[in-house]
């Protein structure tokens, strides 16, 4: 997708700087990388979660996650939140759709709708399963306007659902959490799987990459395919949870031997050693 959608702008951009464009021909630049020995194209996905295809080029290759941490303290209610989860032995589950729960609707409308189909979905998932359930951070987002978007809280919100309405690192959340929902972005869940945490996708952007995660993730047997955002519901969303923590044990095996492979990868000295190698 986004070579198609670079293409124009590389061209315009080579126009205004007086360069012939590339590639020639209007070719696709993901196949006419292939066509140029001396470039190489690398994806920063992990071969241990997608192993490189044998038909790419000989100059593609899959290099692992570039992951850059932030350690960025919790907010303290936040942290709060967690540790008394914790002491209660109740395990979390974090939702959150990013930026995509703006940009992957028609309107502030949509957004809302999907965003208190999740709130409801996940309430009524904690409270169907066994002993506790579990408990759920729920992170919003500011629309354009700078508003930040926030569902209609039941009952249940305060010992429930956190309701996080700022930014947050997700590497000093996710290693907390024994589920993620997430729209599926490839590097929102490689942190997911990096900190062990299960998968759940309800992919927003029906021509983006995210479709794909969310059935790769269930196809390999690490977590759940929520099913599309733009046609959830409180009953899908809850299913969805309900299928991931009943399968619990299962994917995490599965995301284990996903973590410990990307915890092996250095793909920066990869890169270094293509470049030296040239």
């Amino acid at each position: 997708m986004h070579g198609y959608v670079m293409h124009p702008l590389a061209a315009e951009l080579c126009d205004s700087h007086g360069v012939p464009h590339w590639p020639p021909r209007g070719q696709d630049p993901k196949h006419a990388i292939g066509d140029e020995p001396s470039w190489a194209a690398f994806c920063i996905h992990s071969p241990a979660m997608l192993a490189r295809p044998k038909d790419w080029p000989a100059n593609h290759d899959t290099i692992g996650f570039m992951h850059a941490p932030l350690h960025d303290p919790l907010p303290l209610d936040l942290a709060a939140f967690i540790k008394a989860a914790k002491v209660d032995q109740v395990p979390l589950a974090f939702i959150g759709l990013g930026s995509a729960l703006w940009v992957g609707f028609d309107s502030k409308e949509d957004s809302q709708v999907a965003l208190q189909a999740l709130y409801d979905g996940a309430v009524h998932a904690s409270r169907d399963l066994a002993a506790d359930g579990f408990r759920v951070i729920l992170q919003t987002v500011t629309t354009p306007a700078g508003d930040y978007l926030t569902p209609t809280l039941g009952p249940a919100a305060k010992d429930l659902v956190f309701v996080l309405s700022q930014s947050a690192s997700h590497d000093m959340i996710f290693p907390h959490c024994a589920v993620v929902a997430s729209h599926g972005g490839v590097g929102t869940l490689q942190t997911t799987l990096l900190h062990g945490a299960v998968p759940v996708i309800f992919p927003c952007i029906p021509t983006g990459d995210e479709p794909f995660w969310a059935s790769f993730v269930q196809y390999r047997g690490l977590g759940v395919h929520g099913g599309p955002a733009l046609t959830m519901h409180a009953e899908s969303v809850s299913k969805a949870f309900k299928a991931a923590f009943a399968g619990l044990e299962a994917f995490r095996e599965k995301v284990e031997e996903v973590r410990r492979g990307m915890a092996r990868e250095r793909p920066v000295d990869r890169v270094l050693a293509w470049i030296e190698a040239e």
